[in-house]
């Protein structure tokens, strides 16, 4: 026999102890009855808290259907019933019979009849409403909730979720939830306005394409202003060509730029780009949940994106004329801030691994500068894509004092790097103090 929950073939334990206890009551409405169950969740379902559940409207209740037909059974049969817990798997005679019952149950094809909903709501053994007394600030949001009509979300917007389930599943090997894909964003390394943007992506709230056909006025920012200056003025400024196919807005160049970062940090390939990895950034996440190698890579995509779309704003809503070369420079720019002012960003620093050898990082050539993190390896590290080493002043280490290079360096709260638990940073090269944000540019 089986149990269904709610359509779905997916019961509890405790949803098949209260069905087999309803069973029972059916079975014998005229004697005296004493019910036997190992399970203490559904006797003190029954036993205590069904008032309280029911004074509450059974509002967040679960198995609230079967716990209301046991109450009604249970309140006009003429007989007495008693319940008794005893203890599991402890040689009980009725309580090792049940266990086989069931176990030959799980073969049959017979279902357990669940009573009707509108005749169990309209009976006169169970309390009409809730009690206001019994409601919490809770209870009562979640009744209003219920009265609210139900949203039915868009067949486009679903699509577009599975799709980045799908391709988040291909790049790391697990599939996430909607959930991680849709608050995912809150948790990003990254500024706020990033994840906003972020965000609108997720959900789907990102203003482009056909957005503005219907708008008086801006119809013609429904096309690439970069492919228009270009001679091809009918091209839909869609997500997938904003991000993915447009020749004329930097983006290739910038994703060249985030490759080159990731293939000097890890030994992970650089995932395939599309529009559903996109909107799955949030929620990538490695099978070896201790590698930094997600956040890395979360933080990358999130900033190239940024990038390109700030060039296509100003290039679409300020009509300036914008260059490959500055949709690059502008992740530069935002992943040298990054490094600068979060210590979370320095992961891109520390390389595959906390014990791994030395090695070389950067794309361009300076002199090679020898670093060390407090408690990691020495490392050789170039002038690295961002450009934050320019000068040579370098970010690297933490202590619990002061920024500390063999000269009286500011503290880090007037650097713009924020205090951790872990201490403020420390420079552990022979270099000029490093620069206060005010006073000194890069």
């Amino acid at each position: 026999m089986s149990l269904t929950n709610h359509g779905e073939n997916a019961a509890s334990n405790a949803r098949a102890e209260l069905g087999a206890i309803l069973e029972a009551l059916r079975q014998n409405e005229c004697d005296d009855l004493e019910i036997e169950s190992d399970s203490l969740t559904s006797l003190r379902a029954i036993c205590s808290d069904a008032e309280k559940y029911e004074d509450r409207n059974w509002l967040g209740v679960q198995n609230a259907d079967l716990l209301k037909s046991i109450l009604i059974k249970l309140r006009t049969r003429p007989a007495r019933t008693a319940f008794k817990w005893v203890k599991g798997h402890d040689d009980n005679y009725g309580n090792n019979e049940a266990d086989r019952l069931a176990n030959e149950g799980r073969e049959s094809e017979d279902t357990l009849r669940l009573d009707n909903e509108e005749w169990v709501k309209n009976h006169s053994a169970l309390q009409d409403g809730a009690r206001i007394q019994a409601l919490g600030a809770k209870h009562t949001y979640a009744a209003v909730l219920e009265w609210l009509p139900k949203i039915t979300l868009p067949t486009k917007y679903l699509e577009a979720i599975k799709e980045a389930k799908n391709r988040v599943e291909e790049a790391t090997g697990l599939r996430p939830t909607t959930e991680q894909l849709t608050k995912g964003f809150r948790a990003l390394g990254v500024p706020t306005r990033l994840r906003d943007r972020m965000r609108c992506i997720v959900n789907g709230k990102l203003k482009c394409g056909t957005f503005w056909s219907n708008i008086p006025g801006y119809e013609d920012r429904a096309y690439c202003s970069f492919c228009r200056k270009k001679g091809l003025p009918d091209t839909i400024e869609s997500e997938q060509h904003i991000w993915i196919d447009c020749e004329n807005n930097g983006q290739s160049q910038a994703w060249e730029t985030s490759r080159r970062i990731w293939r000097k940090t890890t030994d992970r390939s650089w995932p395939v780009i599309s529009t559903g990895l996109i909107r799955g950034t949030t929620a990538l996440s490695f099978k070896d949940g201790l590698s930094k190698d997600s956040e890395r890579l979360r933080i990358l995509i999130s900033m190239t994106i940024w990038s390109i779309w700030k060039s296509r704003n100003e290039n679409t809503i300020n009509n300036r004329d914008v260059t490959p070369g500055e949709t690059t420079g502008l992740l530069e720019e935002l992943i040298r801030d990054l490094i600068r002012k979060s210590w979370n960003s320095t992961r891109f620093m520390e390389g595959r691994d906390d014990n791994a050898p030395s090695r070389s990082y950067g794309l361009r050539g300076d002199s090679p500068i020898s670093i060390r993190r407090k408690g990691l390896q020495s490392i050789s590290h170039r002038r690295d894509v961002a450009g934050i080493h320019r000068h040579g002043r370098v970010l690297v280490g933490r202590s619990g004092g002061r920024l500390s290079n063999g000269h009286n360096g500011p503290s880090a709260s007037h650097t713009g790097v924020p205090h951790t638990a872990h201490g403020a940073l420390r420079c552990m090269t022979h270099f000029p103090p490093f620069p206060h944000p005010k006073k000194d540019k890069y």
